[in-house]
């Protein structure tokens, strides 16, 4: 058997998976909203799972590794949804109703297999662009987090 098509064929299939919880974790999202009443936000907050969507579809080799930045940020997220739920003190407030829970671990559970999937870099691509390229995506998510979240004080600000 041929070692350099056995490699492909497992890049190839990871990448299926990726895009496969991606897509998941976007429509858990967007059926958030739309449970919540709060559809624009959370269309909002996709906008960096639609980009790496998008990169992902361009075959880009960096697809991976931002796929891997929003898993880990986003599997913060659930986490801090249920200490919050077990009532620990976070920046999440409100009532979730029983759909939004089972959605939250849906999401957990797309974000773990995202993060297993995605831990190695795409064989083109270094250790180093590969983390640099995940904290950036990080990073993406949580600045569009935040200014869902409380952008609506940066007026008050200025």
């Amino acid at each position: 058997m041929d070692v350099g098509k056995l490699n492909l064929n497992r890049v190839v299939h990871l990448k299926g998976v990726t895009l496969f919880c991606l897509v998941g974790l976007l429509i858990c999202l967007l059926a958030v909203g739309v449970e919540s009443e709060t559809f624009l936000r959370h269309l909002f907050q996709v906008t960096p799972i639609v980009l790496v969507i998008a990169i992902g579809l361009l075959k880009s080799r960096w697809f991976r590794s931002g796929a891997f930045g929003l898993f880990a940020c986003w599997a913060f997220f659930m986490v801090l949804i249920w200490l919050y739920l077990v009532g620990v003190q976070t920046f999440f407030t409100g009532n979730f109703t029983v759909f939004e829970i089972v959605l939250t671990v849906v999401m957990g559970g797309l974000c773990i297999i995202g993060v297993v999937v995605n831990t190695r870099p795409d064989p083109t691509v270094g250790w180093p662009m590969h983390v640099s390229v995940s904290i950036a995506f990080t990073l993406c998510q949580l600045v569009v987090m935040w200014l869902s979240l409380f952008g609506h004080r940066l007026g008050a600000l200025l």
